[in-house]
């Protein structure tokens, strides 16, 4: 009796789990047709949206194509007023050189002058310096004769002085000494004896 009462509970179960099932499917087929609706949705918008961005991705182009163009022509109109420029600034550097030219030319020519002058003037005070330094060594030997000459008078003077002051203590060792006095109105002898 227990097998029975279990076989007929197992059997309900499954009964019931078969009817869940049946009613799991038609849950999920309906939720499949209504994915399938939302999705044929979306990939009518996404054609449609692919179709409004072609169009205006081709008005883009179309749009960068006509920039371009305009473009175009503003870059050979400037790139034909550089070539100009160009040119000008060309012949106004030529004209430059030739002058810069003509200039250093002048320039050589007065530094060739100058420096002949500067040749001569050298060779002017050359011999300026020259005749200078002979006059110096003349000066020199006539100075040189001059005071070889005054010490040979200081020596013949010292000589003399020597001579006199000799006499004179000569003199006055013998106790004999005359006194010259020089005054005012005159000059007098004085005979001194030293004892």
């Amino acid at each position: 009796e227990g097998r029975d009462v279990l076989t007929r509970a197992l059997d309900a179960d499954l009964g019931k789990i078969d009817t869940s099932r049946l009613a799991i499917d038609q849950k999920i087929a309906e939720s499949r047709t209504v994915i399938d609706g939302l999705i044929s949705a979306q990939i009518g918008k996404f054609a449609e949206g692919r179709e409004l961005l072609t169009r205006a991705l081709e008005a883009d182009l179309q749009k960068l194509g006509e920039s371009r163009a305009s473009i175009d022509g503003l870059v050979a109109g400037q790139v034909e007023k550089l070539a100009e420029g160009r040119n000008i600034l060309r012949r106004a550097l030529e004209a430059d050189l030739a002058k810069l030219s003509e200039g250093r030319a002048v320039i050589d020519g007065m530094v060739t002058d100058h420096s002949g002058k500067l040749a001569e003037g050298r060779d002017l005070l050359a011999k300026a310096l020259e005749a200078d330094l002979e006059q110096l060594r003349e000066a020199r030997a006539g100075i040189d004769g001059i005071v070889a000459g005054q010490v040979e008078k200081l020596a013949q003077g010292r000589d003399i002085l020597a001579r006199a002051l000799e006499m004179d203590l000569g003199k006055l060792a013998s106790g004999d000494y005359t006194l010259n006095v020089r005054h005012q109105n005159g000059s007098s002898v004085h005979r001194v004896v030293v004892q």
